[in-house]
């Protein structure tokens, strides 16, 4: 007996003597101090606001700021607002050392893209980095786990393009964070059928069940390999239970619940938990890349909670929870969606409005919270004086890619010709980018769609009827 203790004793000890530490975590590119997170916002300059207004509005600037554009990129057209790239120089004019925050979305699907695309995308970023003192991020080809995008469903073909994308962005910007950012997995498949591509179809089958179901990763077919990434986030909103359209407040949790791809409305939990899987990574930090929650602003009758519960729900729970930080410590930058769009869930409009700072009441009980958060949470924009003048040069950096004898490919880099360059780009407006919640509002279109809703509510009453829900 004493001798089969001792053996086991001896065992145990071997295989604790065995246990390698775990690794020292290191900072990712652009990541705040230990203990700090980044806040940041999607402006509606579609609409006419700017980050100036916003940090007007919030008391607060912001410390990173979303703008977006398209890839292949297209010569802005001064009439419709379309085209062009992002308007950088709206955050040069917030007088402010905010982080510019990316987005390009491949609008013809990945096929189409090429060297020369993802070339000319680094020097735009090299621009803002090298010329502009800006820290950047570059969030590509977003919520690809979404066949709401041309680029959505088709992991085998996301992934190459990415890593060819990566490798080059890199080559000629190495400052840059480069961005992983799929949809939420609550939900996973979001009622999609699978790509008739059976390759593709066949990689999204991750539970190999011959079902394309909520038992597949929503991730891991997407994801380029630790080497690839530099920040990972995933885009979470709440817009009622089931996203109907009414006025609910979130149940406490939700974002933790995103965290771990937990879902409410089923009471069920994905495959792989989002957190633990892509976050928990040495030189890999994690954001909220857009999120926010949707007041309904078209229900007449019972008009549910009011807008100020609504997102205090939201922000209490996911925005100014400390211990949310606590459980996640490497979730370093949350981005608020400042935005109304028209939207619709089930054949069914909607006007949403995602905003903490266009009313009153709102927006005061947001900064209330703010102020009570302990730890000083949260790390803003410093002033920065809006440049006078702007650099008159800008370097084109060419690849070249050459095959050595061992039949490897080397990428390698070309700094060549200069040219003018001005950040004051003038734009009569600025149309939008498609994302899972539809075409951006428009301020004409609401208007349209709420006159229609309170003529059907007038009419409705005049004849006697009573409304509960009314959605046009």
């Amino acid at each position: 007996m004493a001798a089969a203790l001792a053996t086991v004793a001896s065992t145990l000890l071997l295989a604790t003597s065995m246990v390698q530490p775990a690794a020292a975590q290191v900072s990712a590119l652009h990541e705040p101090a230990t203990g700090q997170v980044m806040f940041g916002a999607w402006v509606q300059t579609e609409e006419g606001d700017t980050p100036e207004k916003f940090n007007a509005r919030l008391g607060l600037n912001a410390t990173v700021i979303q703008i977006a554009q398209q890839i292949p990129i297209q010569p802005y057209n001064y009439v419709t607002g379309a085209g062009g790239m992002a308007p950088e120089e709206l955050i040069e004019r917030s007088a402010t050392d905010a982080a510019v925050f990316l987005t390009v979305y491949p609008y013809q699907g990945l096929q189409v893209l090429t060297l020369d695309d993802y070339t000319a995308l680094g020097n735009q970023l090299l621009n803002y980095t090298s010329n502009y003192n800006r820290n950047c991020f570059l969030r590509f080809a977003p919520e690809m786990n979404g066949d709401w995008n041309p680029y959505g469903l088709q992991p085998l073909a996301y992934v190459q393009a990415w890593r060819e994308m990566y490798t080059t962005i890199k080559a000629i910007t190495p400052q840059t964070a480069i961005v992983w950012a799929p949809n939420t997995g609550q939900g996973y498949p979001y009622g999609m059928q699978a790509p008739a591509n059976a390759t593709e179809a066949g990689a999204l089958d991750t539970s190999q069940n011959g079902a394309f179901d909520n038992a597949d990763d929503p991730f891991a077919p997407f994801y380029p390999g630790d080497e690839y990434v530099d920040w990972v986030g995933i885009s979470v909103y709440y817009k009622g239970p089931n996203s109907r359209n009414v006025n609910v407040a979130q149940p406490p949790g939700y974002c933790y619940g995103a965290m771990v791809n937990y879902n409410p409305n089923t009471g069920l939990t994905g495959p792989e938990p989002f957190y633990d899987t892509y976050c928990n990574k040495a030189n890999v930090a994690c954001m909220f890349a857009e999120s926010g929650a949707a007041y309904h602003d078209m229900i007449f009758g019972d008009q549910g909670v009011s807008d100020l519960v609504l997102k205090r729900a939201w922000w209490q729970d996911c925005l100014t929870n400390v211990s949310f930080y606590d459980e996640f410590p490497r979730l370093k930058l949350m981005m608020n969606f400042e935005y109304e769009k028209n939207e619709t869930d089930g054949g069914i409009d909607d006007h949403r409005d995602f905003r903490l700072t266009n009313k009153t009441e709102v927006l005061s009980g947001f900064q209330s919270d703010l102020a009570t958060m302990t730890g000083e949470v949260f790390t803003w924009a410093n002033y920065r004086p809006i440049p006078v003048s702007t650099p008159n040069v800008i370097t084109n950096t060419q690849i070249v890619t050459t095959t050595n004898a061992a039949g490897e490919t080397v990428t390698e880099t070309s700094k060549v010709t200069t040219s003018t360059f001005s950040f004051i780009t003038v734009r009569s407006t600025q149309t939008g980018f498609p994302s899972l919640f539809g075409e951006f509002a428009s301020g004409s279109v609401k208007a349209v769609v709420v006159s229609v809703a309170m003529f059907v509510s007038t009419a409705t009453m005049v004849l006697g009827g009573t409304i509960f829900l009314m959605r046009i």
